[in-house]
């Protein structure tokens, strides 16, 4: 069984489409759907899930996790206009994340927005898998991955997001790095 475990807004809708998911993802484990003979779940990594989503590990699942600069993924937060609580939930979901990899082995990342790393990523998920990447929902092009490329993202972020992002840095950037992850902005020298 694969399990589709992400976080909001690191590229969910491409890889459900691509793994042909259930697109009714928070249900897990009950909707399922197949790729190929490969039975596939879907859900979002928040806390709450951290049950069912260690039991499908422990059954022998195989994680594919898509990921993007955590700084791009809350962009698309800020554009989508989430509540405070919302926030909240979602940044829980990098501790499940984190959860789940040190639980786990058979977690495949796919660096959604690394396009040099991507692809090899996909083909050690399925050898068939290769794709063009067309980004989805905000499509990137919002003021908050706007100022983020221009290197001044805290320009348009609410008070204390962009020092809480720099605070996880540490727990963070061990995962981000081995994944390929090089130089992001938020991170310190």
């Amino acid at each position: 069984m694969i399990v589709l475990s992400t976080v909001p807004s690191t590229g969910t809708n491409f890889m459900r489409k691509l793994l042909h998911a259930p697109s009714k993802g928070n249900a897990m484990p009950n909707i399922m759907s197949y790729n190929g003979d490969t039975p596939v779940c879907f859900t979002h990594c928040f806390q709450n899930r951290w049950p069912q989503i260690k039991q499908a590990g422990l059954d022998g699942a195989t994680f594919v996790t898509p990921m993007r600069d955590p700084a791009l993924s809350i962009g698309t937060w800020l554009f989508h206009r989430v509540t405070e609580k919302e926030m909240e939930n979602r940044w829980g979901c990098y501790s499940t994340l984190l959860w789940t990899d040190s639980w786990f082995e058979d977690v495949r990342y796919v660096p959604i927005d690394l396009h040099h790393l991507r692809d090899d990523a996909l083909r050690a998920v399925n050898p068939d898998l290769k794709t063009a990447w067309k980004p989805e929902n905000a499509n990137g092009r919002h003021k908050f991955a706007a100022t983020y490329y221009e290197g001044q993202p805290w320009r348009c972020w609410p008070d204390g997001l962009w020092d809480r992002l720099k605070n996880e840095e540490d727990r963070l950037r061990p995962l981000l790095e081995r994944i390929g992850y090089r130089n992001l902005l938020w991170w310190t020298k």
